[in-house]
């Protein structure tokens, strides 16, 4: 009997399931850092279109910053959660995280206008306005709080 050959849909199927179980298993369990940006780099890889794993990238480099406060992993956050935007614009969950960065970098302006667009969502939108509250009472920046989402 004939060895029959997986088309192109077969292919496509058995990468689908692949990159899911990346992006739902391996990468919100990996036990380091270390290996959870490998895993985010594998989900990178298997979908070129996605922008979950670049969201899910940004997170933990926002989690690192408040870690280590290292300036580096701050930049590398906004950087993915942008790419998250280009790759998904309808993914306000980015926008939400975007004004936290801000935040961290001191643009209270940029982050107001983050936080105005994650309300959109009614999943963020509680975030959002503890996000705009927190800026409102702290109108020079001066002594605003941590974040629930960053805790």
């Amino acid at each position: 009997m004939p060895v029959q050959k997986l088309g192109d849909g077969a292919f496509t199927v058995l990468r689908y399931y692949r990159y899911h179980r990346i992006v739902a298993h391996d990468i919100l369990l990996s036990p380091s850092v270390e290996e959870l940006f490998a895993n985010t780099a594998r989900a990178k890889d298997i979908c070129s279109r996605c922008g979950r794993p670049y969201f899910l990238s940004g997170v933990a480099h926002l989690e690192e910053v408040l870690r280590s406060n290292n300036n580096q992993n701050l930049i590398q956050a906004e950087n993915d959660f942008n790419e998250a935007i280009r790759r998904n614009p309808y993914g306000l969950g980015a926008y939400l995280m975007l004004g936290e960065t801000k935040i961290l970098q001191g643009d209270f302006a940029e982050a107001r206008k983050f936080y105005e667009r994650a309300m959109k969502d009614p999943r963020n939108k509680n975030a959002a306005l503890a996000g705009l509250k927190n800026l409102e009472k702290n109108k020079s920046g001066a002594g605003l709080e941590s974040s629930p989402l960053l805790k």
